[in-house]
């Protein structure tokens, strides 16, 4: 029996879509400010779509929407609702436990 833990993060599969990342980000990172995750989310989308005709790239982030459109993927932009009141701010942690 091999002990030995498995790599899920080596192989060809996992070259191709850092490759195809890396290149998306070649070129377009000059015109959006994203993060590799993005180019990665993106680049898969990108492959999902010309192997699988997938016919939607969903995303709440505006900026990777517009990097996922110049790429040629059809965008869908979803906002985020926030209850009336509700802050982006952090709350300020409670110096005693309950």
């Amino acid at each position: 029996m091999n002990n030995k833990r498995r790599n899920i993060w080596s192989g060809p599969a996992v070259d191709m879509m850092l490759d195809a990342a890396e290149e998306l980000s070649a070129e377009e990172g000059s015109k959006f400010d994203c993060g590799s995750a993005d180019y990665l989310h993106v680049a898969a989308a990108r492959r999902l779509n010309r192997l699988n005709g997938i016919d939607e790239f969903w995303t709440c982030d505006v900026t990777q929407a517009g990097l996922a459109k110049s790429a040629g993927l059809k965008t869908r932009l979803f906002e985020l609702k926030r209850p009336a009141g509700a802050s982006l701010k952090a709350r300020p942690k409670s110096s005693s436990r309950p």
